[in-house]
């Protein structure tokens, strides 16, 4: 289920607490929270259960979930048999 229009976007206070004029990164663990503008050409860790995986912010990521591009299942692939 989406969430409401009326409501504001949740970010986590977490990404403003992190000084970013000193670092170009910063790690998180809420998945759920917007990308803001401030992360704009940063990296951020993004925790997915098990690790870090690291992720540079571009414009085109500017409005969606962090969780969005951490995942957290591995891709499989079918073996064919012969």
């Amino acid at each position: 289920m989406a969430r409401s229009k009326k409501k504001i976007p949740y970010i986590s206070f977490e990404i403003f607490k992190k000084d970013l004029k000193k670092k170009n990164s910063i790690t998180c663990f809420k998945r759920n929270s917007l990308i803001p503008l401030c992360l704009l050409n940063k990296k951020v860790f993004i925790y997915n259960g098990k690790r870090f995986p690291i992720v540079t912010i571009t414009k085109n990521h500017l409005g969606f979930k962090l969780g969005e591009f951490s995942f957290t299942r591995r891709t499989t692939k079918t073996k064919k048999s012969v």
